[in-house]
């Protein structure tokens, strides 16, 4: 008979909870096995049992937020119509951007020339999210809605106007939560068609 796991997944949510909130509050480099055990009411030997280290930890943080963000794109009906279907995409980054604003927070340390350490299945998730995004606008091209040579430009501006509209919601800076999403990310989508 196998050992009992002496860590579990509520445990491991605790965890990755507890960085992201450190993280957030205070920059990556403030955040140690220490304090993050401390945060999540449990001890370093669940840090290393569960993720094997710090960088584990981050990775595993990274895994974790674009997985969700996948699963929400993936659950988003598809139909004949591209432009309702890019404007139905920002049901999914919203509700990933605003269910875990701490997590969401850190995201930005995983972005860019400098980013953070991610698995090959952090990226892996990270990469098939930005692929889904682009097919969507791909056919938004297809059908006359946007030009070819825009595709990659409108995915990146798209994310990014995401990326702006998710930090003021989480500050309690947007109100008017999906309508401002609605009317900014189509007036984007608009002004390529034009």
């Amino acid at each position: 008979m196998g050992r009992p796991r002496e860590h579990d997944t509520a445990t491991r949510d605790r965890l990755l909870e507890a960085a992201a909130r450190l993280s957030a509050d205070e920059g990556w480099n403030a955040v140690t096995v220490r304090r993050v055990a401390a945060e999540a009411g449990t001890t370093t030997r669940a840090v290393y049992s569960l993720f094997g280290s710090k960088q584990g930890l981050e990775e595993e943080l990274h895994q974790a937020m674009f997985e969700r963000l996948l699963e929400l794109m993936r659950a988003t009906p598809t139909t004949a119509d591209p432009r309702a279907d890019l404007l139905e995409l920002r049901h999914a980054y919203r509700t990933w951007a605003t269910e875990h604003p701490d997590r969401y927070a850190a995201l930005m340390r995983f972005s860019g020339p400098h980013a953070a350490a991610r698995s090959p299945e952090g990226l892996a998730a990270a990469r098939a999210a930005t692929t889904q995004l682009r097919q969507v606008i791909a056919r938004c091209a297809a059908a006359g809605l946007v030009a070819d040579h825009d595709v990659d430009r409108l995915a990146t501006q798209w994310r990014a106007v995401a990326h702006g509209l998710a930090e003021f919601e989480n500050r309690g800076l947007l109100p008017d939560g999906d309508q401002a999403w609605y009317s900014v990310l189509a007036a984007i989508i608009d002004g390529y068609g034009r």
